[in-house]
Parts: C-alpha cells; sequence; structure tokens
C-alpha cells in the first residue's frame, strides 16, 4: 500500500507539473541609442550642449518641398540642440534629398539612407547663407541674447570645412535614424537688427554628435 501511494502521488505531481504554463519571455525590441552633444569655439569663447544637461535634447526634423508636379521634390534634414530652459542652441543641415513627391510626403528609406551613407555627401559644401541647407551643410547658432548666427557657402575662411566622420543607419520602432558625428570650422554671419550691418563671428573646432530623423 505505501509503494502504491507514492505512485498514485507521484502520478498527480506529473500531472499537475505538465498544466502549469511556462512564461513566455518577448523577444528584446530593437532600440536605437540616441546620444547628442555639440562643442565649438564660437567668437572665442567655448560653446558646449550636453544632452540632459539644462534641459538640452536634440531634435531633429525634415524641411520639405513639395514640387507641384510631384518629381523633384526635396527635403533639408536638420538636427538641432536645445533646451526648454536656455536662450542658445545648435543646428547643422544637411540637403538636398530629391524624390517623387507625386507617391511620397517624405523620401522613401532607401533614399534616406543612400544620401547621408554617399561618399559624395560625408565632406559636403557649405549651403547658401539665405537658403540654409538646401544645397549642402549649414551651421546655425542661436547666442544668449536670441541672435540668430548661420554659416555661409560664400564664406571668405579659407579654411571653412565640414566632414560627418561617422555616419551609420538604424532603425527601430521610433523610426529610422542616421547618427553622425561631424567636424567643422567655418564663420557664421547674422545682420545687425539696428545697424543693419552684416556681422561673423568665427567657429572652430566644431564637433556635433547627433541625428537626423527621416
Amino acid at each position: 500500500m505505501y509503494k502504491k501511494g507514492l505512485l498514485i502521488v507521484g502520478l498527480v505531481g506529473m500531472i499537475i507539473s505538465s498544466c502549469v504554463e511556462h512564461e513566455v519571455i518577448p523577444a528584446p525590441v530593437p532600440q536605437v541609442d540616441l546620444y547628442s552633444h555639440f562643442s565649438a569655439i564660437i567668437g572665442g569663447s567655448t560653446i558646449e550642449f550636453t544632452e540632459n544637461v539644462l534641459g538640452y535634447a536634440n531634435s531633429s526634423s525634415p524641411s520639405l518641398f513639395i514640387s507641384p508636379q510631384g518629381t523633384n521634390s526635396t527635403a533639408v534634414y536638420y538636427s538641432t540642440m536645445s533646451s526648454p530652459t536656455e536662450t542658445p542652441s545648435a543646428s547643422v543641415g544637411s540637403g538636398s534629398v530629391y524624390f517623387d513627391g507625386s507617391n511620397n510626403t517624405t523620401p522613401s528609406l532607401p533614399e534616406f539612407n543612400n544620401f547621408f551613407s554617399s561618399p559624395s555627401n560625408q565632406i559636403p559644401n557649405y549651403s547658401d547663407f539665405l537658403v540654409n541647407g538646401d544645397t549642402g551643410f549649414n551651421f546655425s547658432y542661436t547666442d544668449g541674447n536670441g541672435r540668430v548666427w548661420t554659416s555661409s557657402q560664400n564664406s571668405t575662411y579659407a579654411l571653412q570645412n565640414a566632414e560627418y566622420v561617422e555616419m551609420k543607419q538604424e532603425s527601430d520602432n521610433t523610426g529610422d535614424y542616421s547618427l553622425f558625428t561631424c567636424d567643422f570650422t567655418c564663420y557664421i554671419y547674422s545682420i545687425d537688427p539696428v545697424l543693419l550691418t552684416l556681422d561673423s563671428l568665427l567657429v572652430q573646432q566644431g564637433v556635433y554628435e547627433g541625428w537626423y530623423k527621416k
């Protein structure tokens, strides 16, 4: 009887254990590591914006022009370090990405990736002062007084340059990104609101780590 009782208990235990549902652990969801930082010497002063310091964070959005004919619509992508509590900010932009606006409101992912991974766009020319990043690279800076300064392709500074020293494409459930580190040196310009003169500041050792979001 004792052995029979053990057998019954064992069978009951096996039945109970076979009914227990095993926990299903979902596969990890890919997540892009979005880090941002900006530093430069502007007009002789060191300027630095770091993510999560004084509220600074990176944001990205395209400036879109949809051609009435659809073809040759353009997108210029901007990446901006700003804070809701601080006035100074910095922004870089690059364009133009051409796409067929009759079928899409923004460039496709291959068009977006191909533009930023293209070797010819890794060392871009500067864009015109008046059209920001429509035809190349653009750097803009808002100083502590709220005055906006921006780069120009017509700068007389002989050493003006820009280079994406790192660029990679990643995606997750929040969107598609081109993550980059850009080094640049240039002059930035601003029209004095009172004297209406064109003033300039030298930007040296500029480094922007951020991303463009499709």
